[in-house]
């Protein structure tokens, strides 16, 4: 499977093999990479590619916490965490990932392959797969889905981000009846999550209690 993501992404992105090879130390990299060959051709409701889709859905997590690239010192990890209750280790890379398993034809084991073959296995193991694999599960009642992966505060951030932002894109789209049920499903999941978690309470006061230090 790596050969294959390697091989495909070489060929899109015109890089020779050592660049991309260079990319596979960064388990956020990794998820990027794996995204990317996954969702390859992969469209959305809206026509829009699905990869485009979840690296929004990771900026908007980084958004949300204040991740700057490239800056080592953007981020106050044991005060967002345990002080805050905001969940960071595997956050990135779940947005990335999180439509995999479930909408492509590349499976969890493959996904954990290639983080074993990368020297990732136990990263992947601890702080992505529990939280993948709820977020991986049959949706034939969304409702009874997103209950169930309330049980998860990762997997519950995800699906929260990943509700706002399909609310801000049908929001986009041509005034319908079924656009509007549908945005107010989004909203309805959003503040169950949240009220689940308390995500946004609790990144207000992380924020607060940042610029306080």
């Amino acid at each position: 499977m790596l050969q294959k993501i390697h091989q495909y992404l070489q060929e899109q992105l015109q890089c020779t093999a050592d660049e991309i090879a260079s990319f596979d130390s960064s388990s956020v990299y990794v998820a990027m990479e794996i995204a990317m060959y996954a969702h390859r051709d992969q469209a959305r409701f809206n026509g829009e590619n699905h990869f485009g889709y979840v690296h929004r859905i990771l900026q908007r997590y980084r958004d949300l916490v204040g991740i700057v690239e490239d800056d080592y010192f953007c981020l106050d990890v044991d005060l967002l965490v345990d002080e805050c209750n905001v969940p960071y280790e595997g956050m990135q890379e779940l947005c990335l990932l999180q439509d995999v398993v479930a909408q492509t034809d590349v499976t969890m084991d493959d996904v954990q392959q290639v983080f074993d073959q990368l020297g990732l296995k136990s990263f992947f193991l601890v702080h992505i797969k529990p939280a993948l694999e709820m977020l991986s599960q049959a949706r034939l009642d969304e409702t009874f889905y997103v209950a169930n992966l309330a049980q998860s505060q990762q997997a519950s951030i995800v699906k929260f981000l990943s509700y706002a932002d399909e609310f801000d894109v049908r929001k986009q789209m041509p005034d319908a009846d079924a656009q509007r049920a549908r945005m107010q499903d989004c909203v309805a999941y959003c503040r169950f999550l949240d009220d689940k978690w308390g995500f946004l309470q609790n990144v207000k006061k992380y924020f607060q209690l940042k610029g306080n230090n």
